[in-house]
């Protein structure tokens, strides 16, 4: 900021020539257009009127008429006042969209609805998930829902203003995810109804629907499995179950007026609450210390040598579960391979140096 010294100084009314000034015009006076003013003013306002139409994107090809008829029922209003705002990106199974409506109490506001991908009937039960976010809606951790339809999965929210968190960002703000855990972990949701993730019979799903593209794709799967399951099995055998998200990428992390929330509950479950910690830590690309790190905030004391075995088998699985996943998509038509021999080729790796550098039992 300039001091008053150094400051420019408006000029005094007396250094303003007349040909400076602005007279207003008298009060009867009348100013029109002339014909060339005209001109350009009508080609203004056909240009205006084309920007806005062109501002405005139809409905989406894969919205079936009983759903949109199902939108209009849900907020009260006929079709004219339903105005698509574009497509939201993100994700890798569903189709987001953005819209507004011009009439009812929610006039004005803006809204996110989700379409679920071809064939994700097949692998994800949508009353479940409609289950587990009623269950956290009690917790304040999600978006508030306005609508959901269980026999299709189609999905209405509030849009807010957020940020999503990324790679770079979930360590630093790892306190807050972690108070988010704690919240969800604790949740009495086994006595309440909540649906197992069950991890051996979501695995055979995946090869069931993935068919042959399973071998073609990862040569050497067949070896592999049974390696990660025997870890499975004794590692992390008697871990207690809790209602986990399943699908920690940063992502799902929204940052909203200085709390987290957490979104796409498609595969929420009773789970080993490790299987969280390991998805948080694998899909932020955590390095090997601030994983250890991760973990014993969440413990709130320096982990054992058991549980970060623990921790490192869930993420070995995690790596076997979304290549089948991928090898599922390819099936479907949609070219995962370069995402699946990613995480196929890391399961290798980190099967391959198992167990992990360890800290001293406690």
């Amino acid at each position: 900021m300039l001091s008053k010294a150094g400051a420019q100084q408006p000029p005094s009314p007396q250094s303003v020539r007349k040909d400076q000034l602005h007279t207003p015009p008298a009060a009867d006076q009348t100013f029109l257009p002339s014909g060339s003013q005209k001109a350009a003013l009508l080609e203004q306002e056909k240009k205006d009127i084309f920007e806005r139409k062109a501002s405005r994107y139809d409905k989406p090809s894969n919205l079936t008429p009983e759903q949109f008829q199902a939108l209009l029922k849900t907020f009260h209003i006929e079709e004219e006042d339903f105005e698509w705002l574009g497509p939201v990106s993100g994700g890798l199974t569903n189709s987001n969209f953005k819209f507004t409506v011009t009439s009812g109490p929610e006039a004005g506001n803006h809204f996110f609805l989700r379409i679920p991908g071809e064939n994700t009937e097949t692998v994800i039960n949508r009353s479940q998930e409609k289950k587990h976010i009623d269950m956290v809606e009690t917790l304040d951790l999600d978006v508030p829902n306005i609508f959901f339809d269980c026999e299709s999965g189609m999905k209405v929210t509030r849009f807010i203003d957020v940020n999503s968190l990324n790679q770079s960002t979930v360590f630093q703000n790892r306190a807050a995810i972690i108070a988010l855990l704690h919240k969800l972990h604790k949740l009495p949701a086994e006595g309440a109804g909540a649906s197992p993730f069950d991890y051996p019979n979501k695995l055979k799903l995946y090869e069931q629907q993935a068919g042959a593209h399973l071998n073609l794709t990862f040569p050497e799967y067949r070896e592999i499995r049974p390696k990660v399951l025997a870890l499975l099995k004794q590692h992390c055998r008697d871990a207690g179950q809790c209602l986990c998200h399943n699908d920690l990428v940063p992502d799902n992390f929204l940052s909203h007026q200085d709390r987290l929330l957490l979104i796409d509950w498609e595969y929420s479950g009773l789970n080993d609450p490790f299987f969280d910690l390991a998805s948080c830590a694998l899909e932020s690309n955590l390095n090997e210390q601030q994983t250890i790190d991760f973990l014993a905030d969440y413990l709130g004391q320096e982990p054992s040598r058991s549980e970060i075995q623990r921790l490192r088998c869930w993420q070995i699985a995690q790596d076997l579960l979304w290549s089948a996943w991928s090898a599922w998509k390819i099936s479907t038509g949609v070219d995962y391979r370069e995402y699946g021999q990613e995480r196929f080729q890391r399961a290798i790796k980190m099967l391959s140096i198992f167990p992990p550098p360890q800290t001293k039992d406690r």
